[in-house]
């Protein structure tokens, strides 16, 4: 096995997680949008998030995971209150 094929077999055995983050509104609206690809090589999910900050440490977060391959959930949508210090 070669070297690039040893390094393929073990970026596909190993969790998953690229984020991506845009933050373009103006600030008195404080939106975030984040799409994500998490999951491991049989288990990929495709998760876009909107974040409404009510404060510097508190926003509420609603979003949805997409099930890319056979065995991840075909949808996982989540609403949570997040709380930062």
């Amino acid at each position: 096995m070669t070297r690039k094929a040893a390094l393929a077999s073990l970026v596909l055995l190993t969790a998953l997680a690229l984020p991506a983050l845009a933050q373009d509104s103006p600030p008195h609206l404080r939106w975030r949008v984040v799409a994500c690809l998490e999951g491991e090589s049989d288990e990929l999910s495709l998760i876009g998030e909107l974040q409404w900050h009510l404060s510097k440490h508190v926003f509420i977060e609603l979003n949805s995971g997409f099930g890319l391959t056979e065995k991840a959930p075909d949808l996982a949508p989540e609403v949570g209150v997040m709380i930062s210090f």
